[in-house]
């Protein structure tokens, strides 16, 4: 070899070759083929953004806000980038692996399209199907649930499903699958029983809809008198404050919960002799209306003052006393043995506690300007950041889960943008030592 010369890879002259070929054989149809493939899939992403802001003008909340045609391109974009490594993960996935966790759905081809028929929720519109549990299969009906654009503009849509009165799903007859921030929703409701509250019971499950994987859920176990039963409660009036968030039945009528008794229902009936019924609702609103001392003690005396403060405390922590706010999301259990009202908490976010939109209810409003309950609060929330106990079930319960369906968490976030965003466990312990900090700050100051 003479000096100063360079050797070429044979490798790289193979390629070169091959693509001298290649280009001196190309003609004009073919190159016009060539090209055709990328501009149809650019049109089809173009006229799909359109499409989806076009349905996110006919709602006004904060999802359908932020959708706008350029977003909508990069999130289809973003997932046709991903859409190779998602079939392939997809393709691992089974409906009959061996974890009790998995909610196998089957609905037939006409009644999903139903369901995926209109983006609005239709409270009435069932459709039939059928819920593999085990070596048994039980039919079912199937509707949209949720109170936000967030629940039904994308594919993967939040459901309620209902089994026959003689046939349970381990133990629900009934059961929410809200597809929203499975994960941190999943910490901020689970860790309410943390301070000894009444509470939902709820798990995050991935769920196969006819034998495919349709994305991972937070299941959610309504608030009715089967609710009670696990938890030695006696039957007793549920008093829900949510039927206001579907304005449309009420139109013309004070949206606020405790300015109009009207607007609630009730989700477990006891009308006994020896009680009140439905006018105790109407009592504790006359009596937070009130404006007067005396009415203040009869309204603060209908709860137990410790448990209020523990629950103030939870919603500090997890930064979110808005949720229960003045149009939905109030359920109230009265125990028959006592007559005492005792909070349920529904549906809680995980969110920053000095976001400038944090607001109270009438009724919060109304505990918060008893001096013994802002007592009781400032103690439980000097314990809930000095003890590192708190800190611990928040971490155990965000990465446990996180790494139980680590592989079907990874499939839903490669369609990002597409469906709602599943969080992460990370994101979710941020958020609380955040709000631990500035809770800290207070106490000090």
């Amino acid at each position: 070899m003479a000096a100063g010369t360079t050797t070429v890879p044979r490798s790289t002259h193979w390629w070169r070759a091959l693509a001298r070929r290649a280009w001196e054989g190309l003609r004009l149809r073919d190159a016009a083929l060539l090209s055709l493939a990328p501009l149809v899939a650019v049109g089809y992403l173009v006229a799909s953004s359109v499409e989806m802001y076009r349905r996110g003008r006919d709602f006004q909340d904060w999802f359908s806000a932020g959708i706008s045609v350029p977003q909508a391109f990069r999130d289809g974009m973003h997932a046709a980038l991903r859409m190779p490594g998602a079939v392939a993960l997809g393709q691992r996935f089974s409906p009959s692996a061996r974890d009790a966790g998995i909610i196998r759905l089957g609905v037939g081809g006409s009644g999903w399209d139903s369901v995926l028929a209109t983006d609005k929720v239709a409270w009435d519109a069932w459709t039939d199907g059928t819920l593999d549990y085990g070596e048994s299969t039980s039919p079912i009906r199937v509707r949209k649930r949720g109170d936000f654009s967030v629940h039904w503009l994308t594919d993967k849509r939040s459901l309620t499903v209902r089994t026959p009165r003689d046939q349970f799903y381990k133990t629900f007859r009934s059961f929410g699958l809200s597809a929203k921030t499975p994960i941190e929703s999943f910490v901020a409701n689970r860790l309410a029983a943390s301070f000894g509250l009444l509470v939902p019971r709820t798990e995050v499950v991935p769920v196969f809809l006819n034998n495919r994987f349709y994305g991972m859920y937070r299941l959610v176990e309504p608030v009715d008198e089967s609710f009670l039963r696990p938890l030695d409660r006696m039957p007793g009036n549920i008093f829900r404050g949510d039927r206001a968030a579907r304005g449309e039945y009420f139109k013309g009528q004070n949206r606020n919960l405790f300015a109009n008794p009207y607007i609630w229902d009730r989700a477990a009936v006891s009308d006994r002799p020896t009680g009140a019924g439905a006018g105790q609702l109407r009592l504790l609103l006359d009596d937070l209306a009130g404006g007067s001392f005396e009415a203040a003690q009869r309204m603060m005396a209908r709860f137990d003052a410790d448990e209020i403060a523990r629950l103030m405390t939870f919603l500090f922590v997890v930064g979110d006393p808005q949720h229960m706010d003045g149009v939905h999301n109030q359920l109230l259990y009265e125990d028959p043995s006592t007559q005492l009202l005792h909070p349920i908490p529904w549906d809680i976010r995980l969110r920053p506690i000095d976001a400038p939109d944090v607001r109270f209810s009438d009724l919060m409003k109304g505990w918060l300007r008893n001096p013994f309950v802002v007592d009781a609060i400032n103690r439980q929330l000097a314990d809930a950041v000095r003890e590192g106990a708190l800190r611990r079930v928040v971490d155990s319960l965000a990465t446990g889960v996180e790494r139980r369906y680590a592989d079907y968490f990874d499939y839903d976030r490669r369609r990002a943008g597409l469906i709602p965003d599943v969080g992460t466990a990370a994101g979710a312990i941020a958020v609380v030592d955040r709000n631990l900090a500035i809770i800290r700050g207070w106490l000090v100051n």
